[in-house]
């Protein structure tokens, strides 16, 4: 569930919103659905925003006075402070994330694909002719490309 971002939302709308093509076809791609959140109802991404909340929590308190010279050995630290927060049980529950994720989830999962998505470029054409303007958009790969609709 995305936000109700532009880069997104191409035209809000409460039951219909137009979705960006190009981030549509990244959704095919991975086979999973675009379902942006209602805008101005911050109820539908709450659980989100408070998840969110507890990793920057958990996970910056232990590394912000540390000092990283290669992003690949903050990533190694951010992966293993995540790794402690996921199996570490839930206050009240005899469970963890990760044990609800390995029974509820992980048999539901879909391999991804085994090419990448590569986003497609937008070239645009656009003609002067007196009074009117007119806007030809072709979307294809760029290795494709040969010449624009001319």
């Amino acid at each position: 569930m995305p936000d109700n971002l532009k880069s997104v939302v191409t035209r809000s709308n409460r039951y219909e919103p137009i979705v960006n093509e190009t981030f549509l076809a990244f959704a095919e791609h991975y086979e999973t659905t675009v379902i942006p959140a209602r805008a101005y109802k911050p109820r539908d991404k709450a659980l989100v925003e408070n998840a969110v909340k507890i990793l920057y929590t958990r996970i910056y308190t232990q590394l912000r006075k540390q000092s990283f010279f290669d992003l690949s050995y903050l990533n190694k630290a951010i992966r293993t402070e995540l790794d402690k927060h996921n199996k570490e049980d839930f206050s009240k529950r005899t469970h963890s994330r990760m044990d609800l994720f390995e029974e509820l989830e992980e048999d539901q999962l879909l391999p991804l694909p085994q090419e990448r998505y590569e986003i497609k470029h937008q070239a645009h054409r656009i003609e002067l002719n007196g009074e009117s303007m007119r806007k030809k958009r072709l979307q294809t790969n760029p290795e494709l490309l040969t010449e624009i609709n001319q």
